[in-house]
């Protein structure tokens, strides 16, 4: 059997869970397994009562059902870009997280960080019928065939991107965008006079002139749709109608560390809170098109985040904004119906994701082991005590370190791979690669 740890590690919180599965490279790529594989510990941090993951994690590993096991393969969906394995959050100083130094310091075989969209991509391929609200059947491809491409697309503290593609073998693979930083495009009066405020708003280099040619600032669809967008719109809404803000409502908001949450809590009690919300949501339509049209995704497309579920009165019928805006596309809009559009309705994506990615990336270390342990080679199982010297450049890297030197230095080489050959075949060749490129640096 073997341990498998994932974590989903944002700015406010990070959740961790370690799994056992069985110690199968077919089994492992299956994302229908995912539900047999046994829980043997799970925990929820708030980062603040922490001075940096390391400690996290030492927490973690200290629990009963933790301390005596040995993890193999690890994966964090972590909020922010990933470099060289690494990551540097900037809204919390002294959080580095570096999956090489955990793999030494936790004595973990194989630790790889993934932007956490992505794992929310992988996530999707873990869900039900029964976590889903069907906005629109569509003529594509069902739930869970993978046999088409799929968008997702979420709203949370900011506005998330990403599209998958189909395998030969029957899995998906992940592609990131940066999708929710495209600009915002108004549709109606009040949202042009939004952009506006938001130009003001944004506005860092003095007054504005108003000339022709003077270029204002950029506004993007995030600043509108995520949690922080619906305090802009709000904001903007109060600047606008001062006669219909609610003094007590209005009081609470301001003193609220989350105000995105009470908007939603609140929007029957308040005007202005369902205002902005209508306007996010026919904004969150536009959007959710656009991603239908740069990505035709036959498989599907996901809404998912912590603010559609919550409010799911906005998107539902064809007459909501959401649909009739999502519908009006121009000359595309004939083909608007043919898409399924789902809203996914738990917020665990990002955790049941990181756990898909490890569980490929064991299987694939399995694999490439197999085929090193025919030929004689080392194995992920024959790493050097931790008091051994260095090795030299002559020696042969395991399959572990070949795989995750993979991921990390080839991310995009390594997907095109795996796109058009079997788990096995591509394990085989991205270590290759990698002990011809440490061979050609001698």
């Amino acid at each position: 059997m073997l341990r498998l740890l994932a974590g989903d590690v944002g700015g406010t919180n990070a959740r961790l869970v370690l799994y056992e599965a069985p110690s199968d490279a077919t089994s492992l790529r299956d994302e229908k397994t995912m539900p047999s594989h046994k829980v043997l510990a799970q925990m929820y941090y708030k980062n603040n009562d922490f001075q940096s993951f390391t400690e996290v994690l030492c927490s973690f590993t200290s629990l009963p059902a933790v301390r005596d096991r040995k993890i193999d393969c690890c994966c964090l969906a972590v909020a922010g870009p990933v470099s060289d394995n690494h990551i540097n959050f900037t809204n919390r100083e002294g959080w580095i997280i570096d999956g090489n130094a955990i793999e030494e310091e936790f004595g973990i075989d194989f630790v790889v960080l993934v932007n956490d969209f992505v794992a929310n991509g992988y996530g999707l391929l873990s869900l039900s019928h029964q976590e889903l609200a069907s906005l629109q059947e569509g003529e594509g491809a069902e739930h869970g065939q993978c046999t088409e491409p799929v968008a997702l697309i979420g709203a949370g503290t900011g506005l998330g991107e990403c599209y998958l593609t189909p395998t030969k073998d029957g899995s998906l693979i992940v592609f990131p965008t940066e999708g929710g930083h495209v600009e915002f495009a108004p549709r109606t009066k009040l949202e042009l006079e939004l952009l506006e405020y938001m130009h003001r708003r944004l506005n860092t280099s003095g007054e504005l002139n108003g000339s022709e040619t003077e270029v204002l600032p950029r506004v993007s669809v995030e600043r509108i749709v995520s949690g922080k967008g619906l305090e802009n719109i709000y904001e903007f809404l109060c600047e606008k109608y001062p006669d219909q803000v609610n003094e007590v409502l209005d009081a609470d908001y301001n003193e609220s560390n989350e105000r995105g949450r009470l908007i939603g809590t609140e929007k029957y009690n308040y005007k202005l809170f369902w205002r902005a919300l209508e306007i996010m949501f026919g904004v969150f339509g536009d959007e959710v098109g656009n991603c239908v049209l740069k990505y035709l995704p036959y498989g599907g497309v996901y809404i998912a985040g912590g603010i559609a579920p919550k409010n799911l009165e906005f998107l539902r019928g064809k007459a909501s904004q959401f649909m009739r805006r999502y519908m009006d596309k121009g000359r595309m809009s004939s083909i608007m119906s043919a898409f399924p559009v789902y809203v996914v309705m738990k917020e665990d994506l990002g955790l049941r994701g990181a756990h898909t990615f490890a569980a490929r990336c064991a299987s694939d270390i399995l694999a490439s082991g197999a085929n090193e342990e025919k030929e004689g080679a080392v194995t992920e199982h024959t790493k050097l005590p931790v008091d051994a010297p260095p090795p030299s450049r002559e020696s042969k890297l395991s399959a572990t370190e070949a795989v995750r030197e993979a991921v990390v230095t080839y991310p995009l080489t390594y997907a095109v791979v795996t796109s058009f050959t079997s788990a096995f075949t591509a394990g085989v060749i991205m270590a290759g690669m990698e002990v011809a490129k440490k061979w050609r640096t001698r």
